[in-house]
């Protein structure tokens, strides 16, 4: 769920909080429906905004503030928290620090379409919101936490309790306790089609990807075994490695074509041993998924900052930019990974705008044979903005490409 950081929230006065009842009330006469404040208003505005898109149609402002209103109030009867302001947005901050842009997920799924719909949103909120104030998932991501910072890691035990998380995620959706099994898979497969084309999954996707691979292992055998870059594998017999994360990938990716509970149905002890081992281009493959996974995150972080819907290009590095600088300055709690995460974010555009791939070594190589290093540029420009800066190495990278050395 999206948090709170380098927002300044302020609440409603009561002459606000009129107001915004006032605007709520005009949505009737914009569906030209009785509207009533829950779900059921939430899906019947979700299907008015795929018609607009669908028609080329557009909104008067008028009616996106009417509509912005409606949704938030219906949002905060759901959910509860607190009706705040981020400057002229409206906003709803819950006691976890999480908060909701109701103004920014409707533009988004007019840009975006039906796979970031406004309502599929709501009930990703509701059942994180259900999930994140229960005892359980508490003690066990601080427990993941504190493993992760142990001076004596094991791989094993850390993805033991990710696929307690993914399990509770997918309980969660499910309404039901489930176990890792088949049935579970299955229920972790609908997870994945409801709900992994919305950005910021790329949390969940490690947990299912550790659920799954827990899942596959109390069925054939196995452990967890810390691959390269990053990459968690499962070593099952004669050493031969799978990679549950990239079957994740597969199923967001390539529905019903592949999908995973297909693959686990069919999974057993002789097949899995008999499975050639992961190759180098399956490994490269492997990272390539985790970085892209990892930028979606970063690009819904950095579309709050900006609040608006970036994409993975000039004006989404130019955000970058502006983002780094306005942070910079401040304490970072970890603050490698986070030059790692927007280094990634770099990546994606840089890849995205001039093609290319993720190699061994975390840097990018650009078609025609340039190689870029976008986390360390990163942390270039936190130490020295005037000096370095990632706008600058992303508009060098043509010129480069175009240098004679290039062209020979």
């Amino acid at each position: 769920m999206d948090t709170t950081q380098n927002f300044q929230f302020r609440p409603l006065s009561e002459k606000e909080k009129e107001q915004l009842v006032t605007d709520s009330g005009k949505a009737k006469q914009i569906l030209g429906k009785e509207m009533v404040l829950g779900m059921a208003g939430i899906l019947s505005i979700t299907d008015y905004l795929e018609t607009i898109k669908a028609e080329n149609d557009e909104t008067k402002e008028g009616e996106i503030q009417s509509l912005n209103a409606f949704v938030t109030l219906a949002v905060h009867k759901i959910l509860g928290g607190e009706l705040v302001f981020n400057e002229d947005d409206l906003v709803i901050l819950f006691p976890s620090g999480a908060y909701f842009f109701p103004l920014y997920y409707m533009t988004l799924q007019l840009e975006e379409g039906p796979d970031f719909s406004l309502y599929k949103k709501v009930i990703y909120f509701q059942f994180m919101n259900n999930l994140q104030r229960n005892g359980t998932y508490k003690s066990v991501a601080a427990s993941l936490t504190a493993k992760l910072n142990s001076t004596s890691y094991d791989v094993n035990e850390y993805m033991q309790y990710c696929a307690e998380l993914g399990r509770m995620y997918v309980s969660a959706y499910a309404g039901k306790e489930v176990a890792f099994d088949e049935e579970g898979v299955l229920l972790a497969e609908q997870f994945i089609n409801m709900f992994f084309k919305m950005e910021g999954a790329g949390l969940t996707k490690e947990y299912l990807s550790a659920f799954l691979g827990e899942c596959i292992i109390r069925k054939v055998g196995g452990l967890w075994v810390e691959g390269e870059y990053l990459i968690k594998n499962i070593q099952i017999k004669d050493g031969y490695l799978l990679n549950p994360a990239n079957l994740v990938f597969s199923q967001y990716a390539s529905a019903p074509l592949e999908n995973i509970s297909k693959y686990f149905k069919e999974l057993n002890s002789a097949d899995a041993h008999k499975k050639e081992s992961l190759t180098p281009l399956e490994r490269l493959e492997a990272v390539n998924h985790q970085m892209d996974f990892l930028a979606e995150n970063v690009r819904y972080r950095l579309s709050q900052y900006a609040r608006k819907v970036l994409a993975f290009n000039e004006e989404g590095v130019i955000w970058l930019s502006k983002y780094i600088n306005h942070i910079r300055t401040q304490p970072i709690e970890n603050e490698k990974g986070e030059w790692n995460a927007l280094g990634i974010f770099l990546g994606k555009c840089i890849i995205s705008t001039y093609g290319g791939v993720w190699n061994s070594e975390l840097n990018v190589l650009i078609d025609g044979g340039m190689v870029a290093n976008p986390i360390g540029k990163i942390g270039k420009q936190f130490n020295s903005p005037d000096e370095d800066n990632v706008i600058a190495l992303f508009k060098a990278i043509p010129i480069i490409m175009n240098d004679e050395y290039f062209s020979k």
